[in-house]
């Protein structure tokens, strides 16, 4: 569940102070929130081609799994995870949300995610924005999910079905963001995060980020009412930091800037640190490392259900409270 200190509305822009010497290169993960943990197994591994990196628990709401899925090597920048909120309602798409989680495939690959869409039965939609062709798709709990071609440096070697290296989901493309206050969303990921404007249409400016894969966030340009979180919705966007010295810089730079932060989380394959931007969305930062092979090894990733040390004393009956996986 959400921690209300780090939700809170933020304290007023604050122009001047602690001087930004770093940048932000890239994405980490993204967290959304769907019902059946089965079937996100069933949509992210079977469909479209993910690699289930890592079976844990929610940190603040132990008796919800977090699950992690990634490419092949479980690479900061390909993770996106979910907490299974089983019980609860829909939410609904709005402002302080992530909209859209866009994933980078090979050059020449979309005609064959359609075909294999189509074949799996899943409803699709072909587009474009900023010159980029797309495929958009809903997940079974009505998640936003776009593929794009881009080159994101890397193939993912993990193989499902007829999914190869020339096929296969690579990484974050980027990410379509619903902001209330989108001049201000702009203003932290260009002046401050270093991801700069590369596009502008009727409906979105399109920032780069300077790291070598070229990340996007499209921030669209008109506020609405603010989205409500639950079932189908994104729970945070995390941004990649390269060590703890590196969290503290930010967590500084966040502070001095007038947000209101969490303090240093200990997330076990990473640590982190958590701000809601003055558009409403919940960013967090978190580090590089030690990544998801310090207790699994590769073959193993995913294999085994683990949990953070404090929920030891209860561990026993968390395991009675959850959903068996048939994964």
């Amino acid at each position: 569940m959400i921690i209300d200190f780090y939700i809170a509305n933020p304290k007023p822009y604050f122009q001047g102070g602690f001087p930004v010497t770093e940048i932000i290169e890239k994405l980490h993960h993204i967290t959304a929130i769907v019902g059946a943990p089965n079937q996100v197994f069933k949509f992210y591994r079977d469909i479209l081609g993910l690699r289930l990196v890592k079976k844990t628990l929610n940190y603040d709401d132990p008796y919800t799994y977090h699950l992690y899925f990634g490419n092949n090597e479980a690479d900061g920048g390909t993770i996106i995870t979910f907490f299974p909120w089983e019980n609860n309602h829909l939410g609904q798409l709005g402002d302080g949300q992530v909209a859209t989680t866009s994933f980078a495939i090979p050059a020449g690959s979309l005609d064959f995610w359609a075909n294999r869409l189509e074949a799996k039965g899943i409803q699709f939609a072909r587009g474009s924005r900023f010159d980029n062709e797309t495929i958009l798709v809903k997940d079974f709990h009505n998640l936003n999910i776009e593929l794009v071609e881009k080159d994101w440096g890397k193939a993912n070697t993990y193989a499902v079905d007829d999914i190869t290296p020339e096929t296969a989901i690579q990484g974050f493309a980027g990410a379509v963001l619903y902001s209330h206050r989108p001049d201000h969303t702009v203003k932290l990921f260009d002046q401050v995060f270093g991801w700069h404007k590369v596009g502008e249409d009727s409906q979105y400016i399109r920032l780069q980020a300077p790291g070598e894969r070229k990340e996007w966030l499209d921030i669209r340009k008109t506020a609405d009412s603010f989205g409500k979180m639950a079932i189908g919705t994104v729970h945070h966007i995390a941004f990649e930091v390269a060590d703890e010295e590196a969290l503290n810089y930010w967590l500084e730079v966040a502070q001095q800037r007038g947000y209101h932060t969490s303090d240093i989380k200990n997330r076990d394959y990473f640590k982190s640190l958590y701000f809601r931007e003055r558009g409403g969305i919940l960013i967090e930062l978190a580090t590089a490392g030690p990544g998801f092979t310090w207790n699994e090894t590769f073959e193993e990733l995913g294999s085994q259900l683990f949990y953070p040390a404090k929920h030891e004393a209860i561990i026993d009956q968390i395991k009675a409270n959850l959903t068996p996986l048939d994964f």
